[in-house]
């Protein structure tokens, strides 16, 4: 799989938590309120198809945010990444834009996560199954902003899913010096 991970979520003492960046999908989702919610895919825990889906919201929107993901202020807290990025719930960016503060384009929605237990991803790294990327809130953002083109094309069926990402994941490995591995 040429999945270009986003760690959103870290502790050493227990799990790492991140959202494919290179996925997005075809899936609209339309809430209670007539809002459209473009959905990548990010990753294969509590997707869509999932008895209870985790919908992750990334946004740069100038909100508090804090640095930890705390569970008992999980729903109404945004959590900083790294600069400016944060990510919150869909609950949460659902009352951003039912408060004036924001539109449901200021986010991205993501459907899942990759989770890692403790250790677990830092095995992976040293076996070279993943490769580290340090990046800025501004790649970032540029990638999911080009993938919001690809995600239009898709949802009128006139992009093949398989090309959907590539492109994406090819950059984040010429960046780091990888590109021939690819």
């Amino acid at each position: 799989h040429k999945s270009a991970m986003m760690i959103i979520q870290h502790d050493d003492a227990k799990f790492t938590k991140a959202v494919m960046l290179n996925r997005p999908t075809d899936i609209v989702f339309v809430d209670d309120h007539e809002n459209e919610w473009n959905v990548w895919y990010g990753g294969m825990s509590q997707d869509m198809n999932h008895q209870e889906p985790e919908i992750i919201c990334i946004h740069t929107l100038s909100l508090p945010a804090s640095d930890e993901d705390e569970d008992a202020n999980a729903s109404i807290n945004n959590v900083r990444i790294v600069d400016k990025l944060q990510h919150c719930t869909l609950e949460h960016a659902q009352m951003l834009v039912c408060d004036g503060v924001a539109q449901p384009s200021d986010f991205w929605t993501f459907a899942g996560y990759t989770a890692w237990g403790k250790g677990a991803l830092e095995r992976e790294i040293k076996e070279k199954s993943w490769y580290m990327c340090t990046t800025d809130t501004q790649t970032v953002v540029r990638e999911l902003s080009k993938q919001q083109q690809q995600q239009s094309l898709l949802q009128a069926n006139s992009m093949p899913i398989d090309d959907v990402g590539i492109k994406v994941w090819m950059r984040f490995m010429n960046m780091i010096g990888k590109g021939e591995t690819a």
